[in-house]
């Protein structure tokens, strides 16, 4: 099923080139045919289902690992740290840090 390779591709390579002319030459297919049959299967566009597992795993990676926040932009394929700050921001409502601090495991005492 070509939208479950695209998604395990995806989960593969969040760090990688994730554009849909990427992932639509991994796969074989038209780009324009390959978001099409990923938004009739899913109800959700290639780009959005990207997005979305990148955020899923900043926050886990922020909640569970010491890992700097520099370095888990860099994970996931964004080179400018201050604009992966930003896309954070705008589907938390909070920076990666102010996150860390409210969910993280790893609080510091005192």
């Amino acid at each position: 099923d070509i939208v479950q390779d695209v998604q395990r591709i995806v989960q593969q390579r969040l760090h990688e080139d994730l554009s849909l002319s990427q992932l639509s030459s991994t796969v074989h297919l038209h780009p324009k045919y390959l978001s099409w049959l990923y938004k009739q299967e899913t109800g959700e566009g290639i780009s959005e289902y990207v997005y979305r597992l990148k955020m899923e795993k900043a926050a886990e990676w922020l909640k569970y690992s010491h890992k700097k926040v520099y370095e888990i932009a860099c994970h996931l394929g964004y080179r400018n740290t201050s604009y992966f700050i930003r896309v954070f921001k705008e589907k938390y409502k909070m920076t990666p840090n102010q996150f860390r601090l409210q969910h993280g495991t790893f609080r510091h005492s005192g």
